[in-house]
């Protein structure tokens, strides 16, 4: 029945599939995107296959643009390959449109296999296949692949030409990766060629010193573009204001805004989102609100980035008092909050030396099914220890792990504390035999039901127990190894000292304590 259905809307042919459809009824190709999407690989494989031996090649066109629409390069792969099983070669049209797919699915494998089906099949190549390319490359941040494409450009003998175009995806590819020198190289390549550059080129450049916080680079960019008889626009300040506010110079952002204001351009969000994060890096809280303010003030709605910029600020000089005002003031506006403001707030407060507060803010994340990432363990680890609320790195790991683990407990969800507790050992830090006595308070304030607090239970002592064993196995190791060390050397030489023991010895064995035992039997859990 859907094959029936299939053909008889595509009666009309090629024609119908390349226009719009009316009412309801959706384009063949458009279906066989769908049926791909769905699972359906088997029946959309015939349904192309029975259109394309009808229609031949503009049908696999349709079928490119439909992917194209809906940037699905993956599924226009599987179309491709399946025509290619039959002995059929897709031509060079066909190639491009499902290249410009990848490009904007930034989709970097589905464009290297197309790449290397090209050259196996040794299908000429042209203008628009190798500037698609490089555009895919610059937006998958392969900066080597885009410069093998262009010199390969360059040495085409069949038409092929390099243009701005062509440079601007490059030298963007550059911005991915902050390599200042080689965008300048390639600028001096273009200019080489005698293609005159234009204000998006000279953008392109200054934008790459901004991302490698290079500002002297970016201000000798901006005095070459004016030498060039080009006016900078907001997208030109916007990347001067940008690479002030890595440096942290607060000063010279504002210069940057100001001159901005006197050329007549309008600053936009991404303008006060960069003042923004200029007030955060350079631990101005006050600047980073007044210019939160001004965004408010010229009609740009506030979104959740600009709010995280201004968390960051806060956290950074560790006022946890703050913080919550901040996290209210997101809510009001109905903006939803999102990993890195939680991650902000926990950072605020650990600065603070609130420990209880960063537990009652992990668990509020996880309830909000938000996960805290290694960035987010390694951030509190490190606040923990400037602030002296654990001066000891392995202490505040192993705080930072359980406090965790901790939240997840206290949700009930069993896989990501297995998750975190072989974090935990891949990162080295062993656990303390009071984190099961944590991870009991959290099951019984979660209201967790009892066969869930027994299972979460049960796999942190299993999991500190086989931590501890590991480490202790570790210490051993490293104990016989100095031993024969030392037998090595006695006799050779009369200076050698045995070395301090850097791990004290821990228990393997990791029962459940009477406290923890009681609380659960207390409550119902067990």
């Amino acid at each position: 029945n859907t094959i029936l259905e299939f053909f008889s809307s595509s009666t009309r042919g090629v024609t119908m599939s390349l226009s719009a459809p009316t009412g309801s009824r959706v384009s063949p190709a458009k279906r066989i995107v769908r049926l791909y999407k769905s699972g359906k690989a088997e029946i959309a494989d015939e349904l192309l296959m029975e259109s394309f031996n009808r229609l031949g090649a503009a049908f696999l066109r349709n079928v490119m643009q439909a992917c194209k629409e809906s940037g699905d390069a993956a599924e226009g792969w599987r179309g491709m390959c399946k025509v290619m099983e039959t002995g059929a070669t897709p031509d060079i049209t066909t190639f491009n449109m499902l290249l410009a797919t990848c490009a904007k699915a930034r989709d970097l494998n589905v464009a290297r296999a197309c790449w290397k089906e090209l050259s196996q099949r040794k299908i000429r190549v042209n203008t628009v296949t190798y500037n698609t390319m490089i555009n895919v490359c610059a937006r998958g941040a392969d900066l080597h692949m885009a410069e093998q494409i262009m010199h390969l450009m360059l040495q085409d003998q069949f038409g092929a030409k390099a243009s701005a175009v062509t440079f601007t995806s490059l030298i963007t590819s550059c911005a991915q990766t902050g390599q200042v020198s080689k965008a300048e190289y390639w600028f001096s390549q273009m200019a080489n060629l005698g293609i005159t550059a234009d204000q998006v080129i000279y953008n392109c450049v200054i934008d790459v010193c901004a991302k490698a916080s290079k500002l002297n680079k970016a201000e000798e960019w901006m005095a070459k573009m004016i030498d060039a008889g080009l006016c900078p626009d907001i997208k030109t300040y916007n990347s001067l204001i940008n690479a002030a506010a890595k440096s942290g110079n607060m000063e010279t952002a504002e210069k940057w805004f100001f001159e901005a204001k006197r050329a007549g351009c309008t600053p936009d969000i991404v303008t006060f989102g960069a003042m923004i994060h200029a007030g955060a890096k350079s631990h101005r809280s006050d600047k980073a609100i007044y210019w939160l303010e001004q965004q408010s003030k010229h009609g740009l709605i506030l979104n959740i980035r600009c709010l995280n910029t201004m968390l960051h600020a806060v956290a950074s000089e560790g006022d946890a008092a703050s913080m919550q005002g901040w996290y209210d003031f997101i809510k009001n506006f109905d903006i939803k909050p999102n990993a890195i403001t939680y991650g902000c707030i926990v950072h605020g407060c650990a600065r603070a030396g609130q420990l209880v507060k960063v537990l009652e803010w992990l668990r509020h994340m996880v309830l909000e099914n938000l996960d805290p990432d290694l960035i987010t363990c390694r951030t509190i680890i490190t606040a923990l220890v400037d602030s002296k609320s654990i001066p000891e790195s392995s202490s505040a790991a192993q705080w930072a792990y359980g406090a965790i683990i901790c939240a997840y407990a206290h949700a009930g969800k069993l896989r990501q504390a297995m998750d975190w507790l072989q974090e935990m050992e891949k990162d080295g830090v062993v656990p303390a035999a009071a984190l099961i006595q944590d991870v009991c308070n959290a099951c019984i304030s979660g209201n967790l039901p009892q066969a869930v607090s027994a299972a979460m239970l049960q796999v942190v002592t299993n999991g500190v127990r086989a931590n501890n064993a590991k480490a202790i196995n570790k210490q051993q190791v490293k104990e016989r190894a100095l031993a024969q060390g030392k037998e090595a050397t006695s006799g050779m030489c009369s200076t050698w000292k045995q070395p301090e023991q850097a791990v004290q010895q821990q228990t393997p064995y990791l029962p459940f304590n009477s406290q923890a035992s009681n609380l659960i039997r207390q409550q119902s859990l067990w």
